[in-house]
């Protein structure tokens, strides 16, 4: 994306801007921390054939302009560590976002198996794509 790394890192780091990024899949439900110092909160995920889920989130690292990354305990007991990743690249940044299940329940390691990490894969496209375009189109002007 054309915005440099540390406006990306800034808009990143603050959690509240995630409200502003997720998919309609995704639904933050509440920030843990005081505004300005959020370190997790609390999402609620909607799938395929109504499948919900909710992740209790916590940011466990921070390496301003490089990456960022922290936990997404699930209902039901599956953990997942997701991560920010930022790379410097031209004037540019080059943005990945990824998750590592760690730990699943049976019944998620069948959806898993099952399309729900294509799924979980276009979810995280989707999301990559709505922050380039929230950082890369200027506000209209007013007259």
């Amino acid at each position: 994306m054309a915005v440099d790394a540390d406006e990306v890192f800034a808009f990143l780091a603050n959690l509240e801007n995630h409200w502003q990024i997720a998919d309609r899949f995704v639904e933050v439900v509440d920030l843990a921390g005081p505004p300005g110092a959020r370190h997790g909160g609390r999402v609620r995920i909607r799938g395929p054939l109504g499948m919900r889920r909710t992740a209790t989130t916590r940011v466990e690292f921070a390496r301003p302009l490089q990456e960022m990354g922290g936990s997404a305990r699930m209902s039901g007991g599956t953990l997942a560590y997701v991560r920010w990743l930022l790379r410097p690249a031209d004037g540019h940044t080059l943005v990945t976002l990824g998750a590592t299940i760690q730990r699943t329940t049976p019944f998620d390691r069948l959806l898993l198996r099952l399309g729900g990490l294509a799924w979980m894969q276009r979810r995280f496209e989707g999301t990559l794509r709505t922050l380039e375009d929230r950082l890369t189109v200027a506000p209209a002007a007013h007259t």
